[in-house]
């Protein structure tokens, strides 16, 4: 079993919350990952997602880790964006292959 820590974080809205991690090691690597990452450093975050991703016992650590790095390889501003397809309100199908070549802004929203 392994041990725990106690670490004080502040959150965005300035509240603290005290949380207990079973592997405070991974969990400061992935904290230390996305400072890196919001830095411009994608290499090195990529590096410790992946170590992350390998060694944490925590499967939800270890997937969150990888899906970082899945982000990273395709998701990246610069990067070529996903394929897809849709309707439009009006019932045309659209795909990402209609936009080739040219810059897309796409804008998700909700209703409710």
């Amino acid at each position: 079993m392994g041990f725990a820590a106690a670490i004080l974080l502040m959150n965005p809205t300035r509240s603290t919350q005290l949380l207990t991690l079973a592997e405070p090691r991974m969990h400061f690597r992935m904290l230390l990952g996305k400072i890196l990452w919001r830095l411009g450093q994608e290499d090195r975050a990529r590096k410790i997602f992946e170590v992350v991703g390998n060694d944490a016992r925590n499967p939800e650590l270890a997937d969150r880790a990888r899906s970082n790095i899945d982000v990273l390889a395709h998701l990246t501003p610069g990067y070529k964006a996903p394929h897809f397809k849709a309707s439009t309100l009006d019932g045309r199908s659209i795909s990402s292959a209609d936009f080739n070549g040219s810059v897309v802004v796409i804008h998700f929203w909700s209703s409710w």
